[in-house]
């Protein structure tokens, strides 16, 4: 038997219904549901299917450990898991295309409308040239305009949680340098351009993100002591709860 067939068995004999797996584990339903079938490229981040699993299996008291090193060769490995997200970057590339042309077809109308009104306009004598205001002044001085010194900061604004998830903005000018400091726990951490930065079982490091990394994944399998700073700003412990596995979830805006 296979792992997710195996692991649904292991909970209905156990009486645990889904609806109470979801309370126990703190996962999500859908992704219980994506676990009992073993279909672990469709989690939302295959990454993280040994953590999801780990949190699984403590909710019914099994050794995660152990399943998982069995089973090992059902897990996703990193190139399926790369070749997952090139086929997800693809589609959502291919719809961004679609609403761009969408957008530019709906522009240029606009504009071939604006610019047959302003031939009729012209023609009709219904637009004239008004100064809104002189460029020098009455003594002769030419106006300047004084540009505001734009300083370098950064933003972290919480957004919420998201079953085990916690989700954070990042509003951003300066190269984001990521931190954090625990006990000894498995850590995960990716951006969105496929850069592992760590996994392995550390309690603390600081890493570079890359400048183009515009999505930020961090998951850690205890983060009851769990400390991050993000570009010398600490995020609060407390954003967290008591949730042991944790996925952190940083969205990015460059200024």
């Amino acid at each position: 038997m296979k792992l997710g067939p195996l692991l649904r068995k292991r909970r209905e004999q156990s009486g645990v219904t889904l609806k109470e797996m979801s309370e126990r584990s703190k996962l999500k339903r859908t992704i219980i549901q994506i676990i009992e079938t073993g279909e672990f490229l469709n989690l939302p981040n295959p990454k993280h299917a040994k953590l999801l699993i780990l949190e699984y299996t403590r909710a019914l008291n099994l050794n995660g450990h152990e399943l998982i090193e069995r089973y090992k060769d059902e897990l996703p490995t990193k190139k399926e898991v790369i070749e997952t997200r090139h086929k997800s970057q693809n589609d959502a590339f291919q719809y961004l295309r679609k609403s761009l042309i969408t957008l530019g077809a709906i522009i240029l109308s606009l504009f071939v409308v604006w610019f047959i009104l302003l031939q009729i306009g012209a023609d009709g004598n219904l637009f004239t040239k008004k100064p809104i205001y002189d460029a020098v002044s009455s003594e002769g001085a030419i106006v300047k305009n004084q540009k505001e010194e734009v300083q370098s900061e950064t933003n972290i604004e919480f957004v919420g949680l998201d079953g085990n998830t916690l989700v954070y903005n990042i509003e951003t000018s300066e190269p984001i340098s990521f931190s954090f400091h625990s006990k000894n726990t498995l850590i995960n951490l990716t951006d969105n351009l496929n850069t592992g930065y760590v996994y392995d079982t550390i309690s603390e490091g600081q890493y570079d993100i890359n400048d183009d990394a515009t999505e930020l994944l961090f998951a850690v399998e205890d983060a009851t002591s769990m400390n991050i700073t993000i570009n010398n700003i600490q995020l609060n412990p407390e954003d967290r709860s008591d949730k042991k596995t944790v996925f952190y979830q940083f969205n990015i805006e460059r200024k």
